[in-house]
């Protein structure tokens, strides 16, 4: 699930209808959750997903957020 990250596509095309920039995050390599900026109960329930799923889940990888932002992820 992580290297979908690398399917500009999937990010930039206008295919996922978000309230908002898109946000995301990669607990583990097998996960990968999704919410707008603008979906303030998404962005919490994101943060908590994250967090438990990188502490609980095997291959963790970070409980950070990322925002798509100018044709590239960063820190949200």
């Amino acid at each position: 699930m992580a290297s979908l990250l690398l399917l500009d596509d999937i990010w930039s095309g206008g295919k996922l209808k978000l309230s908002g920039e898109i946000v995301i995050a990669i607990p583990t390599r097998d996960v990968l959750l999704v919410t707008g900026s603008d979906n303030k109960d998404g962005v919490k329930k994101l943060r908590e997903l994250a967090k438990k799923t990188a502490a609980d889940g095997p291959y963790s990888l970070t409980d950070r957020l990322f925002v798509y932002r100018g044709g590239k992820f960063e820190r949200f």
